[in-house]
């Protein structure tokens, strides 16, 4: 059973583990600091424009392209180092000193939006100069390129799992069979969840900005501002991971039976990649089996134990995500802090954390079986204890930020 709706919220800040991560990715001071880690720049990376230079490799217009997106970097770490050195400006000006707070906060702020357009500007210019020098016929693919550029940053502000699965980066790496049904799908599927993106991306400014007028007004208190954020961004969440989920199935009934199975486990730990896959006692697995003098009957009985194990785990995983889905429904209604706070003082009715308890149980269970099947010289012999992971109630709930390679990048080119 779920809890009510909480009461109001008073200035108390809920768990702590949420917000640590909260106050990293979503507090304002951060932002503008206008480096790579910035939610709101999402430049274009060498990876988004990766098949495209493959599609021309070796040719005149490679060579063009890989010019236009050099100088399309050196444009944008201008542009970040002209930041910076407006914001130290401002922070020397003596007359700051007599502005109002607020006034400083708002101009900012103004200052933060003005970078990120003018490095949209810029990647919006460099598709644009892409799509000539490509030439007609092979314009589709820079509009693909493009379209993965905002899939990659739209996933990287995932909130609920599915929402961050990729099937078209999951098609391509699994080489999967392609009908001409399956084809004209994922070229649907490609057009829907670009559409969901862009509206996504907006949604993003549009709460940002809401959360820099709370810090600007400080009004509502800055964790409530967090939590009515998360929950419209929730709200919003749900959308692009329902429609992912639906196409996944519809995809994967276009696939040819045997390949129906891999394509699902790929969603999966694509989706929850700290549930679906993660073998919680693999490194005791490692350890016990490494166990100097173990006989081929307790190698056979070890193993067997761990390959129980591997099936059991997969109903609670699946009961673990099932939870997950739930939390995320309810985030989307709530304000989330408020929610989790109140979860938080009455954990009995914390239905993730029971989930999540039942993973660490039977790995827990799995880990005293294979020991059992050792001596106790063996035991005593080992050089270091094993014991399995603990799944977390917090594993993949709000996976804002992850899985991005990209930031690397343009943090070496400073």
């Amino acid at each position: 059973m779920l809890p009510s709706p909480p009461p109001p919220l008073r200035p108390r800040l809920g768990p702590a583990w949420l917000l640590a991560a909260l106050l990293c990715i979503f507090c304002l001071p951060a932002w503008a600091r206008g480096d790579e880690s910035d939610l709101l720049l999402n430049p274009v990376s060498r990876r988004d424009i990766g098949r495209l230079l493959n599609a021309f490799e070796g040719t005149p217009q490679s060579q063009a392209i890989e010019s236009l997106y050099a100088g399309y970097r050196r444009s944008v770490l201008n542009e970040r180092a002209r930041f910076r050195e407006l914001k130290k400006a401002r922070a020397e000006d003596p007359k700051r000193a007599a502005m109002k707070e607020a006034t400083r906060k708002r101009d900012d702020f103004a200052a933060v939006y003005r970078f990120v357009d003018q490095v949209e500007a810029l990647s919006a210019s460099f598709f644009v100069d892409v799509r000539s020098i490509a030439g007609p016929e092979l314009s589709g693919r820079v509009d693909a390129a493009e379209r993965f550029s905002r899939r990659r940053a739209g996933m990287r502000l995932a909130v609920c799992g599915p929402e961050r699965a990729d099937l078209v980066a999951i098609a391509n790496d699994l080489q999967v069979t392609r009908s001409r049904d399956f084809e004209e799908a994922i070229a649907e599927y490609e057009q829907r969840l670009d559409d969901l993106m862009k509206r996504k991306l907006r949604r993003v400014r549009t709460l940002f900005e809401e959360l820099a007028d709370a810090q600007i007004r400080e009004s509502p208190p800055i964790a409530e501002a967090i939590g009515e954020v998360l929950r419209k961004l929730t709200a919003g969440s749900l959308e692009i991971r329902d429609f992912n989920v639906r196409q996944a199935r519809i995809l994967r009934d276009l696939l040819p039976e045997s390949e129906q199975a891999a394509w699902m486990r790929a969603f999966n730990a694509r989706s929850y990649p700290r549930v679906h896959g993660v073998d919680l006692t693999a490194e005791a697995y490692a350890k016990v089996r490494s166990v100097d003098g173990l006989s081929p009957e307790q190698l056979d009985a070890i193993d067997r134990i761990h390959e129980r194990y591997r099936s059991e785990v997969t109903g609670a995983d699946a009961r673990y995500v099932a939870a997950l889905n739930r939390r995320h429904d309810t985030l989307a209604k709530f304000n989330v802090v408020a929610w989790l706070d109140e979860i938080e003082k009455k954990p009995e009715l914390d239905d993730l954390k029971a989930a999540a308890q039942d993973r660490t149980l039977l790995a827990k269970a799995c880990v005293t079986r294979m020991l059992d099947v050792l001596t106790s010289e063996q035991r005593t012999g080992m050089k270091e204890p094993a014991s399995c992971e603990e799944a977390r109630p917090q594993d993949d709930i709000m996976p804002l930020g992850d899985g991005d390679d990209d930031r690397g990048e343009w943090k070496d080119g400073e």
